[in-house]
């Protein structure tokens, strides 16, 4: 097995790597400070939460309303250990118990259309280096996933309801900006002010009617070409068997983007 993981002795050198100006970097949660004084008063952890809010009369938005579409695949895992008994010292004053390997996994691939969440498969394994076989069945999953998001682009066919809404709808779903109408002007002083143009959003994969938006809004839609895996409790566990077998022939292992919640902890990695 190949180990990944490097030693760091200077963190504040590591994370400046090919930056102009120095940072000054915690390591409980990676804030950046441009000066010494501002790191040395951070004090991570040691004080109350501090409290940022909205001045009066200010609200707070959420915009990226293309950023909350559903993945129509998401594919679940979950990870069994066993200990192995130690025993050993590390030191003068650690010592090592146990060792927690990786026994077998388990993984399931949900897809949700218009009839609910359907089980596409399901697959238990315990048998040799489970890691390296779910790497497998991952990629494997993934690459007719990836398929069939690519080749599938059903036509919308809207019902008289549908087809009703979307005429009558006078603002975007999303950015609740008003539809320009044929006798709206464009000419708004010395400024042009382009037309809102209502579009059909549809689901690529169903191709049933969804909202009524305008054309910026429905163009920033973009379907990823990944495949979503969730597991409980994988920041503290399961991601850290993966990370320490990136030896695998399916993909480069320098082309790993982790985005880190400590020293210890991941929220997430592709």
């Amino acid at each position: 097995m190949t180990c990944h993981y490097a030693l760091v002795t200077d963190t504040n050198k590591f994370l400046n790597n090919g930056c102009k100006n120095k940072q000054w970097v915690c390591e409980t949660c990676f804030r950046s400070f441009s000066t010494v004084n501002a790191y040395s008063n951070h004090e991570c952890g040691s004080t109350a939460v501090l409290e940022t809010l909205p001045k009066e009369g200010e609200c707070i938005q959420f915009r990226r309303m293309e950023m909350s579409i559903r993945y129509p695949f998401v594919l679940y895992y979950d990870f069994e250990c066993f200990s192995d008994p130690l025993n050993t010292s590390k030191g003068a004053s650690t010592s090592l118990n146990c060792e927690y390997k990786p026994a077998s996994y388990s993984l399931c691939l949900i897809y949700t259309g218009n009839a609910g969440p359907v089980v596409k498969a399901f697959e238990y394994y315990d048998g040799v280096n489970p890691i390296h076989h779910f790497y497998e069945r991952i990629f494997y999953h993934s690459q007719n996933v990836l398929s069939e998001i690519r080749n599938t682009n059903n036509f919308m066919q809207p019902t008289s309801e549908e087809l009703a809404r979307h005429l009558s709808a006078n603002c975007c779903a999303f950015c609740e900006r008003v539809f320009s109408t044929p006798t709206d002007t464009t000419n708004d002083g010395e400024q042009t002010r382009k037309p809102v143009v209502k579009c059909y959003h549809h689901c690529h994969q169903s191709g049933r009617y969804l909202h009524a938006l305008c054309q910026s809004c429905n163009l920033k839609i973009k379907y990823k070409n990944e495949l979503v895996c969730v597991a409980h409790n994988s920041s503290k566990f399961d991601i850290h068997f993966l990370l320490q077998h990136l030896d695998s022939p399916l993909f480069d292992s320098k082309d790993v983007n982790v985005i880190a919640k400590g020293g210890e902890k991941s929220s997430s990695w592709k």
